[in-house]
């Protein structure tokens, strides 16, 4: 269950994404594992994609679900964590010693702003690999849109939710 908190920086990132011509974005993208050496499946809370990299954005609203078991997205050319401010000072600070991030990067949020306090290393990957994103990127961008369309059928048709 994603918290009201969660939901703002998701919102706000969108916002910031469709302010960049020729950049798209999509909640919640899987990866499976057809091309990647990992054979894990993982999904990322947000990525862009500006036609040539993907950047995912893992959000993170608490230390408690920092140093969860979950797994930091490296699937991107750029991979961040988004945090509230006191957060991801206290992840780079601290935080960054009970959880290696190797080339991810953390972005502050505060007041519908962001702020790069640790920029990411940009990373290559295969021509397979990104073929993997970008079909788990055009799906939840459908799904996204499914959802959208069922709400405003919702609306229209007079049906609560």
């Amino acid at each position: 269950m994603e918290t009201k908190l969660t939901k703002e920086i998701k919102l706000a990132l969108l916002q910031r994404t469709n302010q960049k011509i020729g950049t798209y974005g999509a909640f919640e993208v899987s990866f499976g594992s057809h091309y990647f050496k990992e054979k894990i499946k993982e999904r990322c809370d947000y990525v862009e994609f500006d036609g040539l990299n993907f950047t995912c954005f893992e959000i993170k609203v608490s230390k408690a679900d920092y140093l969860s078991n979950s797994v930091l997205s490296r699937f991107g050319q750029r991979n961040y964590i988004v945090a509230p401010k006191d957060l991801a000072n206290w992840i780079k600070a601290v935080g960054i010693k009970k959880k290696s991030l190797g080339s991810i990067g953390i972005i502050s949020y505060e007041n519908h702003e962001f702020k790069v306090i640790r920029r990411c290393s940009k990373l290559n990957h295969t021509v397979g690999d990104n073929v993997e994103v970008l079909e788990g990127f055009a799906k939840a961008a459908s799904r996204d849109l499914s959802k959208l369309l069922n709400r405003r059928d919702r609306e229209i048709s007079g049906v609560e939710e």
